[in-house]
């Protein structure tokens, strides 16, 4: 089941972006942003970092974004705080420019 979301976000070059998962597989994101701070074990970002790998930095900014705006993950969180707590912890940056609104 694949899921086109049609979402695209654009960087300072004026590229767009699109996400080329099915966002349903980042709802394995959703447990960690529900962990507490210092996680020690890392066990909450393994399935989340494994679901943006092989994405382009830009890329995994966008997936998260949009399944984020589109609630998938199931949580009442801000979405910009979220994306980059995200982001950081699966080692990956989104582009100076982008905005997840």
């Amino acid at each position: 089941m694949s899921s086109d979301s049609g979402e695209a976000a654009e960087s300072t070059t004026g590229a767009a972006a699109k996400c080329s998962i099915d966002l349903v597989n980042l709802a394995v994101c959703a447990p960690l942003l529900n962990v507490k701070v210092g996680d020690p074990t890392g066990a909450a970002s393994k399935p989340c970092c494994a679901a943006l790998l092989g994405l382009t930095d830009l890329e995994a900014a966008v997936c998260l974004c949009t399944a984020l705006k589109a609630d998938l993950l199931g949580l009442n969180v801000d979405a910009p705080l979220a994306l980059n707590l995200l982001l950081s912890t699966c080692h990956k940056n989104a582009p100076p420019a982008f905005q997840c609104k």
